[in-house]
């Protein structure tokens, strides 16, 4: 790890180092990290106990595996083999640690802004949990809420949402915060196999390898490098202020 080590982000437990790591993810001041076996870490800023797994979790990690691990600004989560979703920090004014009954035990993804979880569910059925009222909710399209359209994949920004379908259509709802609902040219006929996102911005990928990318663009994060402009790219990340994509070559930019 290397950066600014505010409230110990950057110091990582021991134990950490000696495990196999297979994902690590942070909040505002605090990080996450699971490993192979389906263990969970967490460690820095502990205001809301976010960077502390509570025991009654980790008593039913004893029963389900943890597959993914979630982190808003001041709560974490942790998302089952079993498609449960369990919450913890800051949860209290924000109804976070509330789980749609609905979606409980069918969850395939969960992504966090700071207010508000989309979950989407093993029938591509998406889902709200937290704060009422917020964009993420009240712009949702109804044919979203009702399920008319099968999802195969989901992210967020702050208060922005961004999905594609199975037939890789794109769909983007929320507040329009940094153009994040005005689309790229060409985005709209393209067919999106892979979405990422970051703070204020979005990036999709298509089946051709086209790399899109739209929002805030504060620190170039939205302007596609010209190394990039005619090459075909074959993944890409997102992290709160940076955009990352691999050509398929393998060559990191």
């Amino acid at each position: 790890t290397w950066g600014i080590d505010v409230e110990g982000v950057l110091s990582v437990p021991k134990e950490v180092s000696a495990e196999n790591i297979t994902k690590i993810t942070s909040g505002d001041r605090h990080a996450l990290a699971l490993t192979e076996g389906g263990k969970v870490y967490a460690w820095g800023n502990n205001n809301f106990n976010q960077a502390e797994v509570p025991f009654e979790i980790e008593s039913i990690m004893q029963l389900e595996k943890a597959v993914d691990i979630l982190a808003g600004d001041q709560y974490s989560a942790i998302l089952s083999n079993k498609g449960r979703l369990y919450v913890w920090g800051s949860t209290f004014a924000t109804k976070l640690n509330i789980v749609p009954a609905a979606f409980q035990g069918n969850i395939a993804k969960a992504v966090p802004s700071s207010f508000n979880i989309l979950l989407l569910d093993k029938d591509g059925k998406v889902g709200i949990m937290g704060q009422s009222g917020t964009p993420l909710e009240t712009a949702m399209p109804e044919y979203i809420k009702d399920g008319s359209v099968r999802l195969s994949d989901l992210v967020v920004t702050l208060r922005t949402a961004a999905a594609v379908d199975e037939n890789g259509k794109l769909y983007v709802w929320g507040e329009d915060f940094n153009d994040l609902l005005k689309l790229p040219e060409g985005i709209e006929d393209a067919k999106i196999v892979e979405l990422a996102s970051g703070r204020a911005h979005f990036m999709a990928l298509d089946d051709q390898g086209k790399l899109y990318v739209w929002g805030s663009n504060k620190f170039n994060q939205s302007k596609i490098p010209s190394a990039l402009q005619n090459t075909k790219v074959s993944y890409i990340s997102a992290d709160f202020y940076q955009s990352y994509a691999v050509d398929e070559s393998g060559k990191l930019y």
